[in-house]
């Protein structure tokens, strides 16, 4: 799941470096557009819907915690 993660992260916005980032929102990776984008495109991907509760920077600051925000989607 983590690869395709990375994947629609790059087609949102290809000459980032999303591996190797611990916070996306500090380094200036995606914004606020790109965030909608992204949950977006999980949601279609993965076949889940994201609560408003749950779209937070802590959620989607990096991979890993986007992964793991994910992964509790597909446990319910």
């Amino acid at each position: 799941m983590y690869r395709e993660i990375v994947t629609i992260l790059k087609s949102i916005a290809p000459d980032s470096d999303f591996e190797n980032c611990k916070d996306f929102f500090e380094e200036k990776l995606i914004d606020s557009f790109g965030i909608m984008s992204l949950i977006t495109l999980l949601e279609e991907k993965f076949h889940i819907f994201i609560k408003g509760e749950d779209i937070s920077e802590h959620n989607f600051k990096n991979v890993e915690c986007i992964d793991k925000l994910v992964k509790k989607y597909l446990r319910s």
